[in-house]
């Protein structure tokens, strides 16, 4: 009699527990909280796999670049050129990222260099 008069509440209980365990929603949960802005963001859009985010943040911190640049992506990703880019910042025409490469072009001087992602300068 109790199962009959709640049956519809147990299967949706039972679905939404179903749903929290398969999605990890625990550990996502927990990574959002712990983990700093910065590797969040490398967890989503990779180091030198995927979008390549961690290595452009990295280049940019190491040449200490103020300026707009390209992120030119070598597979069927999107470029996270917007994730950089700021209105009050010039375009640098001058440098470039290239995400997961498939061969070297010879006008362009290769300054940084990390499995398939390349920090080159345009001659």
């Amino acid at each position: 009699m109790i199962v009959r008069k709640y049956k519809s509440q147990i299967i949706f209980f039972l679905i939404l527990t179903y749903l929290i365990i398969s999605k990890n929603t625990h550990y996502n949960f927990y990574g959002l909280i712990k983990k700093p802005y910065h590797e969040r963001q490398i967890w989503l859009y990779g180091d030198c796999d995927r979008h390549g985010f961690g290595f452009v943040k990295k280049m940019l911190i190491k040449y200490q670049i103020d300026e707009n640049i390209e992120v030119v992506n070598g597979r069927n990703y999107p470029s996270i050129s917007s994730l950089f880019y700021s209105p009050n910042r010039k375009n640098n025409n001058n440098y470039k990222f290239i995400i997961h490469a498939n061969k070297e072009e010879k006008e362009l001087d290769i300054l940084e260099n990390y499995e398939s992602c390349y920090f080159v300068k345009i001659r």
